[in-house]
């Protein structure tokens, strides 16, 4: 008898360390792979002695104001990378959001994705995206949602118009206040529109949604609605507007949240066109 309970506690004790192993290594794997997306698009896009390399950073500090879950104002400093030429494109988004009353830590929130997309100027490419993040007012400990699929061009690219729609099938986790509420096989999409004119007006569209493939109940959407003006040279006033479904969410949080940002946005283009 005190063999058999020592083998229940050693197997117990592994199957803990696992978890816990687990839990840890899980950010590093996602960050990784975030890594490994850049440097792809970077690497492809160094390589290709024909081709140039384009490059777009967009650093923002904006104000939200999120209802629904809690009504509350708080900051969100923000990133976007955009790198690419005709051979491949990358995309990498940093989000953040933060709010501490006092003792009481109200917001703490984090959102990352990178899309990687293969000769996206044609009309139909393959693509690899990541999404992961996490948020104290939706009670979600993490999400993490990775795939393959394609991408099209609904209209021809041109400097101040891009339409594109991105479909793909992967994996989605999904932990709901230390609990895994959903893990398996899924499918994502995404479509965006962006125009425009001579770099002082800027219209942004972007349509996100997860659909798992396990259970049908379990999927959600996201939208954002952003309108730039150009003040001086880079430098720019910004207004968005978010509303995100989830249709199953954590106990007591609401499924529909929306979100006002406004702030300022510095952007920063380096377009290439000499041959190397």
């Amino acid at each position: 008898m005190n063999l058999s309970g020592n083998r229940v506690k050693k197997i117990y004790h592994n199957c803990c360390m696992y978890n816990s192993c687990m839990g840890i290594c899980c950010p590093k794997i996602v960050a990784t792979l975030l890594v490994v997306f850049i440097c792809i698009g970077m690497t492809t896009s160094i390589k290709a002695q024909t081709d140039s390399l384009s490059v777009k950073v967009a650093l923002g500090m904006r104000g939200k104001w999120q209802t629904g879950n809690s009504n509350q104002f708080a900051i969100n400093p923000s990133l976007l990378v955009l790198l690419g030429n005709q051979k491949a494109s990358t995309e990498l988004s940093l989000s953040y959001h933060y709010l501490k009353v006092e003792e009481f830590r109200i917001l703490n929130e984090f959102w990352t994705g990178a899309t990687t997309g293969f000769m996206s100027s044609k009309r139909i490419f393959p693509l690899v995206a990541v999404h992961y993040g996490f948020a104290d007012s939706y009670k979600i400990n993490r999400m993490f949602l990775a795939g393959a699929g394609g991408g099209m061009n609904i209209t021809k690219p041109k400097a101040n118009l891009k339409a594109q729609l991105y479909a793909y099938g992967g994996y989605i986790n999904m932990v709901f206040d230390e609990e895994v509420r959903h893990s398996g096989p899924a499918l994502g999409a995404s479509l965006r529109f962006e125009t425009n004119t001579a770099r002082r007006a800027q219209f942004k569209l972007k349509l996100m949604s997860y659909n798992s493939m396990k259970d049908t109940s379990f999927w959600g959407l996201n939208n954002e609605v952003t309108i730039a003006w150009r003040v001086v040279k880079g430098l720019f006033v910004t207004l968005s507007h978010s509303t995100i479904f989830n249709n199953i969410s954590a106990e007591s949080i609401k499924k529909t949240n929306t979100l006002m940002l406004f702030g300022l946005q510095y952007q920063f283009f380096n377009h290439n066109n000499s041959k190397s």
